[in-house]
C-alpha cells in the first residue's frame, strides 16, 4: 500500500468531517499538473492535525512530486506552539505547517509555488498560503480565487488567478 493510500486510510479512520476532503482529493486533478520531479529530493518535516483529511491531502501531493514526507501528528495546542515558534502570523495561519531545510511552508501552498521558492531559496523565514483556498493539493475542488502566496514577512512572492 502507497502511502497515498495510507494517508486516506487514517483520515478515514480519524478524518470525521474531513473525511470527504482526503478521498475526494485522491481523485481530483490539481490546479497544476504535478511533475514527478518538482521536489525530487526535498525533505519535508510536516505538522499537522490526525484529524485533518485535506492535510493527508497536501502530503500526498508532495509526494507524488517527489519529496520525502516525515508525517507528525500532534494536539491542536502543540500545532499551534509550533506556529508561534516559526513566527507564523495568526491572520496568517492554515492547517498545518511544515518544515523544509530552514524554511517554514504554512497551508496547502501549490506545488509550483513550492518548486519555484525552493529553487531560488529567497531571503525569507518561509512562505505562507492563508486558509484553506479550493483546488489547491488537499483542497477538492476547481480554483475559485485567487492563489496568493507570501513571504511570513508580508511580501507577496507567488500569485496564480483563476483561469
Amino acid at each position: 500500500m502507497n502511502k497515498s493510500a495510507v494517508y486516506t486510510l487514517v483520515a478515514i479512520l480519524f478524518g470525521g468531517s474531513f473525511v470527504g476532503a482526503a478521498v475526494m482529493s485522491q481523485d481530483t486533478t490539481p490546479v497544476e499538473t504535478v511533475s514527478a520531479q518538482k521536489l525530487e529530493g526535498v525533505e519535508v518535516t510536516f505538522y499537522r492535525s490526525p484529524t485533518c483529511g485535506c492535510c493527508a491531502g497536501h502530503a500526498a501531493a508532495l509526494e507524488d512530486a517527489g519529496a520525502t514526507v516525515d508525517m507528525r501528528n500532534v494536539d491542536e495546542v502543540a500545532l499551534q506552539d509550533i506556529k508561534e515558534e516559526h513566527g507564523i502570523p495568526f491572520n496568517k495561519q492554515s492547517c498545518h505547517t511544515a518544515i523544509i531545510d530552514d524554511y517554514v511552508v504554512e497551508g496547502h501552498v501549490p506545488i509550483a509555488a513550492l518548486a519555484q521558492f525552493l529553487d531560488e531559496k529567497p531571503d525569507t523565514q518561509g512562505i505562507t498560503l492563508p486558509g484553506m483556498p479550493i483546488g489547491t493539493p488537499g483542497m477538492p475542488g476547481p480554483q475559485t480565487e485567487p492563489y496568493i502566496v507570501e513571504t511570513l514577512e508580508g511580501d507577496v512572492y507567488w500569485r496564480k488567478d483563476p483561469s
